[in-house]
């Protein structure tokens, strides 16, 4: 197990601690979709760069 850099035990603090969410690492985006959708194929891009990228894959379990 590797220690949290002091960043990221700072925005674990801040969100552990209830403060300020604005802040924190993490993207989110909403797409409105017109027109038929794959699922088969979105669902298989959404794995590759899932896949591809670690950062993606990160979780902090609390223990």
């Amino acid at each position: 197990m590797i220690p949290l850099s002091f960043s990221q035990a700072r925005f674990w603090f801040q969100d552990e601690s209830g403060g300020d969410r604005s802040t924190s690492p993490v993207a989110a985006v909403v797409l409105r979709l017109v027109g038929e959708l794959d699922v088969v194929a979105l669902g298989a891009a959404v794995g590759d760069v899932v896949g591809r990228h670690e950062s993606v894959r990160t979780v902090f379990p609390v223990v």
